[in-house]
């Protein structure tokens, strides 16, 4: 279950979509992982067309979870639908929001998120709830086909 923080991807045409997990100790090496696992669904059900992008987003938000949180693991959800994907990195700390922040131009670091924006349709966060207490969030994005004309 989750409730929307910043906005919540589109849910209406993924009614017959697929949704593949894959969970993942919180280490360097799953940022590599994550990236080729989302890759591999990506290829596996068609659209590889979103494969480059999909592999830049999930290493940006995977990275994120690793430098901003203190969390066991991360799990990681592709859902497959007929034009859109949706790809989402689930963590258990609620605290640590993805806030895009203005990088000086002579830092290495600090514009993951803005490059995510310019390769997605849409992205947002959710939290994610058990009962009445918060027990993490999910940073979530969305990857259109060039065909696709968002509503």
């Amino acid at each position: 279950m989750s409730t929307s923080l910043l906005n919540s991807p589109r849910t209406t045409e993924y009614e017959s979509a697929q949704t593949y997990r894959l969970t993942a100790p919180a280490a360097v090496r799953t940022v590599r992982i994550a990236r080729e696992y989302a890759a591999a669904v990506l290829v596996a059900a068609g659209h590889t067309a979103l494969v480059d992008d999909a592999r830049v987003c999930v290493s940006e938000v995977t990275t994120n979870v690793l430098r901003h949180t203190r969390v066991p693991r991360i799990d990681v959800e592709v859902t497959i639908g007929d034009a859109r994907v949706i790809i989402a990195v689930h963590d258990s700390n609620p605290a640590a929001l993805p806030l895009p922040r203005e990088a000086r131009t002579d830092e290495e670091v600090g514009r993951g998120l803005y490059i995510l924006n310019s390769l997605v349709c849409t992205w947002g966060t959710t939290f994610v709830w058990d009962g009445h207490d918060i027990v993490g969030k999910r940073v979530w994005f969305e990857l259109c086909n060039d065909s696709t004309v968002l509503a």
